[in-house]
């Protein structure tokens, strides 16, 4: 048993008389005592403390949301014309998304509902949760940092892409994703153990989620585990990603510029480039280069907005140690946590907007053809009608 004070961050469960936070990313019940003092306390523990009674609401609406956004994905996925290469890594990583939003939704009940408890069985679930939550949410990152060299390699290499993006490959880069998040989370620095907690009237025993026995022995263990959520988990993919991303739609502006000139071969480049990024599933063509660019700086966008604070916080916290990492990097727990909850309900949708296929064989399996039709009825007849009185 130890006392409730440490030079290593103690993460508590359920306390009365602190603020709670919850950070999906870091996943774990944490703690910020009202008599602490740090980098950011004086302007993020106001933020925190009123953001944290609106957070389960908005948890628990985003969750079921992108739960039944990515059950209907995965149905589509699922259907025989839309089986390819590339479908397989967005079947993956609907699933890491999915598996996300319904492993949160017992905590976002809990920050309702439930009442507060300080035993041993919540602090173990707690901490369960926080490895299984990582997992998930580094799988999901990764695969989508491999869609979108996926995506780069089908439009600037479409020669060869045929053999490079083969389903074989996609399944092995799935699997790959899933083993190396699973892997790089083995190094778990944090057990459940018991403090004394001191009341006004009589003390009383809580468990909490706090640095291992082990971190404790070896500090290098906690500070590897910043370094590697911090660099390999995040910075290195928002790097990749943008990167990859900012390449792709230099390429999209390129096949425009040939489109729109009258040399024949450079047109038929052009067509060639983008059948072949139809094939990968991301009908380019249906939404035209302006349209698909901006699609990509809003999935870019997303992704930035929702990894790169995480990534940064977590450096600037294994540099500057445990007084930033509690009063810069808890306070925002819950905020970061609903960021990376609405990313994982809607970027799915966002590259599957991308794709004509998907669109025809979502209206297909859900009998929607009247209502399409009767849609582009009205809109046709919208449009007859402004331009007779124009």
């Amino acid at each position: 048993m130890e006392e409730a004070t440490s030079e290593f961050p103690i993460f508590e469960l359920n306390t009365t008389n602190l603020n709670e936070t919850f950070d999906a990313d870091n996943a774990s019940r944490v703690a910020v005592t009202d008599n602490s003092f740090g980098y950011c306390d004086s302007y993020l523990k106001p933020f925190a403390k009123s953001y944290s009674t609106l957070h389960g609401y908005n948890s628990l609406i985003i969750c079921l949301f992108g739960a039944h956004a990515n059950i209907l994905n995965l149905i589509v996925l699922s259907r025989k014309e839309m089986r390819n290469p590339t479908n397989a890594i967005l079947t993956g990583l609907a699933v890491a998304d999915l598996a996300t939003m319904l492993e949160y939704i017992p905590f976002a009940i809990y920050r309702i509902l439930l009442p507060k408890t300080n035993s041993y069985e919540w602090a173990a679930y707690v901490l369960i949760h926080s490895n299984f939550s990582q997992v998930l949410h580094t799988t999901s990152i990764w695969l989508a940092v491999t869609l979108a060299v996926w995506r780069y390699v089908m439009v600037t290499r479409y020669r060869e892409s045929k053999s490079i993006c083969s389903m074989k490959r996609a399944q092995k880069a799935v699997i790959a994703a899933y083993i190396f998040s699973t892997m790089a989370h083995l190094f778990i620095s944090f057990a459940v153990k018991p403090i004394q907690s001191v009341g006004e009237k009589e003390n009383s025993l809580i468990y909490v989620v706090n640095v291992s026995d082990l971190a404790i022995k070896y500090p290098m263990l906690k500070t590897t585990n910043f370094w590697l959520y911090s660099v390999v988990i995040k910075m290195i993919p928002c790097a990749i990603f943008t990167i990859v991303n900012c390449h792709l739609i230099s390429s999209l502006e390129r096949v425009k510029i040939q489109k729109s000139m009258m040399f024949p071969m450079r047109a038929v480049h052009a067509d060639i480039i983008e059948r072949q990024a139809g094939r990968a599933s991301f009908s380019f063509e249906a939404f035209g280069s302006d349209s698909t660019t901006r699609m990509l700086l809003a999935v870019l966008f997303l992704f930035l907005i929702t990894e790169f604070p995480q990534g940064l916080l977590g450096l600037m916290s294994g540099v500057l140690g445990d007084e930033f990492f509690n009063s810069c990097y808890i306070p925002l727990g819950d905020l970061m946590d609903f960021v990376a909850l609405l990313n994982s309900s809607i970027n799915f949708i966002l590259y599957c907007t991308m794709s004509e296929k998907f669109r025809e064989t979502f209206i297909k399996v859900f009998r929607l053809n009247g209502i399409v039709r009767l849609f582009r009825r009205q809109s046709t007849n919208r449009k007859s009608y402004e331009d007779t009185h124009t």
